[in-house]
This record gives structure tokens, sequence and C-alpha cells, in this order.
């Protein structure tokens, strides 16, 4: 495929196709050949770093969602995910920093509001109000159902933490608990754009 002949918003969506084929490769290729084409597009770094994370390149998933904020702060999604991110990899400061802007622009019972809400909530240790958070988060999420999947992924590692012997320490959180692995984080294709209002 001659990807020259394409402009920037085709790219755009044949990586979304990619990206819901689970083709990686694929659509890696056409987000950096849309970048290439406009740098500044936010959308095509988010969709990058969604897909370095993917495919378990931390550092170069948290750079291209850093700079999809840099160029488009509306991409709440993005800025969810960078959160996410950060919270896997055991880096609570940052991870406050991201997920804490996601609760003024959204409205009550939001389900990004309500996912940010319960991972700040287990950033600080209130594992019961962490679960009734994303449990809220999950019932009035119809979006994303991917997302519910993870957020309740997380509900099952909190449950698993407080049923493991005392010998465990109690402030270690559910991702970083979980056999060394980053939790599995997902392109969210269906909703590229989750932007403000």
């Amino acid at each position: 495929m001659d990807l020259s002949l394409l402009d920037a918003e085709e790219l755009f969506q044949l990586s979304l196709n990619a990206i819901e084929r689970q083709d990686h490769a694929q659509a890696i290729t056409l987000l950096k050949h849309g970048l290439s084409q406009t740098p500044e597009d936010g959308r095509l770094h988010y969709l990058l770093g969604a897909e370095y994370a993917q495919i378990g390149m931390s550092e170069r998933a948290a750079q291209q969602l850093e700079t999809a904020l840099l160029y488009d702060a509306s991409l709440l999604t993005a800025r969810f995910q960078l959160g996410l991110l950060y919270l896997t990899a055991g880096q609570a400061g940052p991870a406050i920093e991201a997920l804490t802007p996601l609760i003024e622009p959204l409205e009550d019972g939001a389900p990004l509001r309500l996912f940010a809400e319960g991972l700040l909530c287990l950033l600080d240790d209130q594992l019961e109000e962490c679960k009734r958070k994303l449990a809220q988060g999950i019932a009035a999420n119809q979006a994303v159902p991917v997302l519910n999947h993870d957020m309740q992924k997380i509900i099952d590692r909190i449950n698993e933490q407080t049923n493991i012997s005392s010998s465990e320490p109690a402030n270690e959180t559910p991702a970083s608990a979980s056999n060394g692995n980053a939790m599995f984080i997902r392109a969210y294709a269906n909703n590229p754009d989750d932007k403000a209002d």
C-alpha cells in the first residue's frame, strides 16, 4: 500500500480499523505516517500511545499520551488512559496529576469521572470507596464496554488482595501486584475522542 496517497483523515480511519482488528503493526505504521503529515493531531498521538501500551511499550505510550494532551487537552479518554498507565506503573504522583483534571469538566455520574474518582480513591488507600465508584462507573458506562472490563479487573484485584494474608503490603496497588505485569490497557478505538463539552 502506498501510504503517500492517503490523507490524514484516511490514515486516521484506517488506523481505527487496524486497532479494531488488533493489528498493532499496521495501526502503528498508519499512525506514524499520519503524524508525519499532521504532527499536531492529538487524536493520532492518543491512538499511537494506546497502541504502544497494548504492546507493552509503556514509556513510549506515556510520551504519546502526554503529547496528545498538549495538542488537545479535551481528549479526556487519553487523559484517563495516561492516569491508568501511570497507576499500573506504580507512579502515584503522575497518576494523580493525570486523573484529577477529569473530575471538574465532567458531570456527576459520568463514567470517566466515576472511574477517575475510583482510581484516586485507590491511590489514597480508600479501597471500599474505590470499588463503589468503579462499580457505579461500570453501571453508567455503555459507550466503551472494554473499559468496564478493565475496571472490573481492578475491583477483582482489590478483592483478591484484601483476602490475602496480612503479610502482603497493605498499600500495594492491584496493578503492581499482578505478577509484575502492567495492566493490559485497551485502545478504546470505538470512542477515540471522548471530549469535554
